[in-house]
């Protein structure tokens, strides 16, 4: 018997993100861009639209989201949450469904967001401001 992904992962998200992801999944706020077995991404609207990539790793998730809760060190995000409740509809990442344990979710250590590795694009450029004279008084 297949269990669900967020059952398993649930203890990793606060309980806001738990309300707040079911909200915007219920609302069809979850767009689904790529989906393969090991991996997704997905775009969640809001006040701001957020980019989400989960992806499957030696049993764990690892989760990227484009949101600033990271700086709170949870890698559970209403954004994520709202993801995985997408994902469980539609029967995606199988493999993490198999096992019964509690789930570890972790921070994917990438700094684009995507399913899967691609070109780095080309750095920016920083202009330059000339100084400015000061003014004798």
């Amino acid at each position: 018997m297949h269990i669900a992904i967020a059952d398993r992962a649930g203890r990793s998200f606060p309980v806001h993100a738990h309300q707040h992801g079911f909200s915007r999944w219920k609302k069809g706020q979850v767009t689904i861009e790529e989906e393969s077995e090991a991996g997704v991404v997905a775009k969640v609207k809001g006040q701001k639209t957020r980019d989400v990539v989960l992806r499957e790793e030696k049993g764990r998730l690892l989760v990227k989201c484009t949101c600033p809760a990271r700086t709170l060190e949870h890698p559970g995000c209403k954004h994520v949450w709202a993801t995985l409740l997408e994902i469980d509809h539609r029967g995606g990442l199988p493999a993490l469904r198999a096992a019964r344990t509690p789930l570890v979710v972790a921070f994917l250590e990438t700094e684009r967001v995507e399913a899967k590795p691609k070109d780095e694009a080309p750095a920016r450029r920083v202009r330059k401001h000339p100084a400015r004279k000061r003014r004798k008084s």
